[in-house]
């Protein structure tokens, strides 16, 4: 690219000449990829002069119809994370390969194939990563250092990962694949509007960030096909047994009473055909556990961690698959009876698809490791 010519050339000069020259391609690179701010400010600001207004009305940035933001927590959590386990010595390539579980000769020659967040990020294509690393140094949260552009991890992004701050973003749209994503949902916004309210107040009463409850994505269906029934809300994204269990009445009853005073009937979700994922390596796993196998044998089997063998069964289970023999998995935790229930009542209330919030309400007390197994265990039950 032109910007990797120009550092080219910049890594032929030498002592002061080099560092200016590459604070000014650093500062036109940021200039160039900022998608949020006014452009005006920072040029003026170059030649000496202020301004205050946060809206020139002139910019591109200024007069671009502004894109819906989006909750970008998660994947931004994951980033700043990786950052920081990697030791805050790498650029974005290094750590998207990490995030993407590469194999690559330097990340297995530093070891950063078995940091836990490894391999966490491979929902995200690499542009996609490298799209949202931008956005997180645009709002402070991650600086480049160097003429390797080193990431670290800035003490207000410390800040957003300790507090669980909500980031709101864009995540670009994965060019591999542009052809085969449908036609934009239509969707209702009034009552949009209402599961959006629903949702911050049940977050607020439990303290939890409203993500967790469930995603805009999840609101967005509901908003589409006016589910009518727990059976209808169950095939809405995103939606599990235990999050049907734990919000599917509190949702369905605001839904049931716009449609009723709307006049709105029920629209059918026509479910897609899952792809046949028998070949699949959780697929397998998952149903020699079921066959009666015990996770330590296939742990020997395929030379793994036991760890790696629970990621599969959990994996399994959330494409919807049972997991019998429960006192296989009661067998694999340490924990007291009390422990347990403190972390099955977590689960019940926070949802199994992530373990950090379960793993900050419990105060820490329970081990990462423990709370896969404890996860597994409240899915099959």
């Amino acid at each position: 690219s032109d910007v990797s010519k120009q550092r080219y050339f910049i890594n032929q000069k030498e002592g002061n000449e080099k560092r200016v020259a590459a604070e000014h391609l650093d500062a036109l690179v940021r200039y160039a990829e900022d998608e949020i701010n006014c452009r005006r400010k920072p040029l003026l600001t170059y030649f000496g002069e202020s301004y205050e207004a946060e809206n020139c009305q002139n910019c591109d940035n200024c007069t671009t119809e502004k894109r819906e933001q989006t909750d970008i927590t998660i994947p931004a959590q994951k980033f700043l994370s990786c950052v920081k386990r990697t030791g805050e010595r790498f650029g974005t390539v290094h750590v998207t390969g990490v995030l993407r579980g590469s194999k690559r000769a330097k990340i297995l020659q530093y070891g950063h194939n078995k940091l836990s967040t490894y391999g966490i990020g491979s929902e995200l294509s690499r542009p996609q990563w490298k799209h949202l690393a931008r956005q997180l140094e645009q709002m402070g949260y991650l600086a480049k250092e160097g003429e390797f552009q080193v990431l670290h991890v800035t003490p207000e992004g410390m800040d957003a990962l300790r507090k669980r701050t909500q980031i709101m973003g864009h995540i670009q749209e994965d060019s591999r694949q542009r052809r085969k994503v449908p036609e934009k949902l239509e969707y209702d916004q009034s009552l949009f509007a209402i599961l959006r309210q629903k949702r911050k107040n049940l977050a607020d009463e439990a303290g939890m960030p409203p993500y967790i409850i469930f995603s805009d994505k999840t609101l967005v269906e509901m908003s589409a096909y006016y589910p009518q029934s727990l059976e209808s809300i169950l095939k809405m994204s995103g939606v599990g047994r235990v999050k049907l269990r734990r919000y599917g009445q509190d949702f369905l009853r605001e839904i049931k009473s716009y449609c009723a005073e709307k006049g709105i009937s029920e629209k059918e979700k026509t479910v897609p055909r899952p792809r046949n994922n028998s070949g699949r390596r959780y697929m397998i796993v998952g149903e020699m556990y079921n066959a009666g196998e015990s996770i330590q044998s296939l742990a020997e089997r395929y030379q793994v961690q036991t760890s790696t063998i629970l990621n599969h069964l959990a994996k399994f289970a959330a494409a919807g698959n049972p997991l019998k023999n429960a006192s296989e998995l009661q067998a694999q935790t340490s924990l007291s009876k009390e422990k347990q229930e403190k972390a099955l009542s977590a689960f019940d209330e926070l949802g199994t698809d992530f373990l950090k919030p379960v793993f900050d309400r419990l105060n820490g007390e329970i081990s990462y490791e423990e709370l896969k197994i404890m996860r597994l265990i409240a899915v099959s039950r």
